[in-house]
């Protein structure tokens, strides 16, 4: 059974919800020196991607405050280039993305809770 745009969207919520949860004390270097959490983070930008990519192409449209290309050109570099991935660029994205796009992506669902 194909998945709804709401569910596509609470995907994105969850793993951005994770990605701070789990990252929201650490510092830069801590952080890379715990392979399971980096291996944890990294399958949660992969999941934000996967899922932005389900999104139809006009709700993107309607929406182009996000940076739904660049977010689903992470996840392609994650999973086509693992071994050569940026740590700095993940640790920069875990900063300075992830919690605008959490409130952009609950602020979507807030409008899908409206139509319901």
């Amino acid at each position: 059974m194909p998945r709804s745009i709401k569910e596509y969207l609470e995907d994105i919520l969850r793993a951005t919800e994770t990605i701070i949860a789990r990252t929201n004390d650490q510092t830069e270097t801590e952080f890379f020196a715990d392979d399971v959490l980096v291996d944890a983070v990294l399958f949660n930008l992969v999941a934000i991607g996967e899922a932005c990519n389900h999104l139809p192409e006009n709700l993107r449209a309607q929406h182009a405050d996000i940076e739904w290309a660049v977010i689903i050109a992470m996840r392609n570099r994650i999973v086509h280039g693992y071994w050569d991935v940026n740590p700095t660029i993940i640790w920069e994205t875990l900063q300075q993305n992830i919690p605008p796009l959490r409130d952009r992506i609950q602020s979507l669902l807030e409008d899908f809770q409206d139509e319901d």
